[in-house]
């Protein structure tokens, strides 16, 4: 009959590999938050949660639109790749800054039918 408590040697690869496996877990979290290098952009930069909507953002500047188009591409492709940032159907701001130097404000909020 076999018995229900482990032997020791078992014990002892069980509590190494969990050991390894929550410090290689804890190294990628580290990793995954170390800041990366500051970045500039020379002609307009795209920032999102998520990189892929980025790119869609970056794309669309480098297709010469402008980036009211881009903000509002890449809040359609951060409903697709990142739901849980709520997106579509809810309230929003912009802060936008011209090219010839005045600063615009937009803010809206959901209404409900009635």
């Amino acid at each position: 009959m076999r018995s229900l408590v482990p032997q020791a040697s078992s014990l002892r690869r069980w509590a190494a590999t969990l050991v390894a496996s929550i410090g290689a877990l804890l190294a990628g979290v580290a990793h995954a938050a170390s800041p990366a290098a500051p970045v500039a952009g020379s002609r307009g930069m795209v920032v999102s949660a998520q990189h892929l909507a980025s790119d869609v953002g970056a794309d669309i500047l480098r297709r010469g639109r402008n980036p009211v188009d881009a903000a509002v591409a890449v809040g359609y492709a951060l409903a697709v790749v990142y739901p849980q940032a709520g997106n579509i159907g809810g309230g929003g701001f912009m802060t936008l800054r011209l090219a010839d130097g005045p600063t615009r404000v937009a803010s809206w909020k959901p209404v409900a039918t009635g």
